[in-house]
């Protein structure tokens, strides 16, 4: 992740400064459920294939796929993969970067939250790509 001050950090270091700011990647809540039924509805998601880029640790995974999506999550930082939410087993993945995780077409819906301002100015178009 990038900080405020231009570095980085990754691993062990950038879980606890997550855990010290209230965020356990495993947490799943009320709220999550809420999201994920909103979502699925919203863009009429029961039974199709939805790939949550920057997943963290699957929270919006798992509400996607408790409101009826098949939905799958990646990530680049192992941490949150190994630390991941109950219900996403196999679900998520570590995305190597500048390397296609999936097919093309595999999904009918890509979800990514709160996941720019975790990535480096140069390359959010390749993100969003």
């Amino acid at each position: 992740m990038r900080t405020k001050t231009g570095g980085e950090i990754t691993g062990a270091a950038l879980l606890a400064y997550y855990r010290t700011r209230g965020y356990d990647p495993r947490g799943f809540t009320d709220e999550d459920r809420r999201y994920g039924r909103t979502l699925v509805r919203a863009f009429r998601l029961t039974g199709k294939r939805v790939i949550d880029v920057g997943c963290g640790g699957g929270k919006f995974t798992a509400a996607l796929l408790a409101a009826g999506a098949d939905a799958y999550g990646v990530e680049i930082e192992s941490c949150f993969v190994e630390n991941h939410c109950p219900g996403v087993d196999g679900r998520i993945i570590v995305w190597p970067p500048n390397t296609p995780a999936f097919p093309p077409e595999t999904f009918d819906f890509a979800h990514s939250s709160q996941v720019l301002e975790h990535v480096h100015d140069a390359s959010v178009a390749a993100h969003l790509g």
